[in-house]
């Protein structure tokens, strides 16, 4: 794993502001950053079909290891990619659209987009 990622929750929104009506989004909370691996998955569609069950795949799979202190990555949650082998990758924030489970774990695979998706998980 080549690449620097940052793993984080979304930001949620934070107290309504009574002066200006404003409702903020409090910047994402990370809680992984380390070792990662970005790979774009050319010709990927946006949904495919998986022992019976419809998963979304993303254009960018992002590998990270099993073992990121608990936590556990989700729908929705941000991935910074700090830093790696392209530069073009470099700076990028990809969004997580699916998180595949598997029998034996070698590393943590997520599916990843550039877009948000509209509501976590969705």
């Amino acid at each position: 794993m080549t690449a620097r990622v940052r793993l984080s929750k979304p930001g949620q929104l934070g107290t309504r502001d009574p002066v200006t009506g404003a409702t903020p989004t409090l910047p994402p909370v990370p809680y992984y950053e380390g070792p990662g691996r970005v790979q774009a998955r050319g010709g990927a569609g946006p949904a495919d079909s998986t022992a019976e069950r419809e998963v979304t795949v993303g254009p960018y799979l992002v590998a990270v290891p099993v073992d990121i202190g608990g936590a556990v990555p989700e729908l929705g949650d941000v991935v910074d990619v700090l830093s790696g082998d392209d530069p073009l990758l470099a700076g990028e924030r990809l969004y997580v659209v699916e998180v595949p489970t598997a029998s034996i774990l070698l590393q943590r695979s997520l599916f990843c987009d550039l877009h948000q998706p509209s509501t976590p998980g969705g």
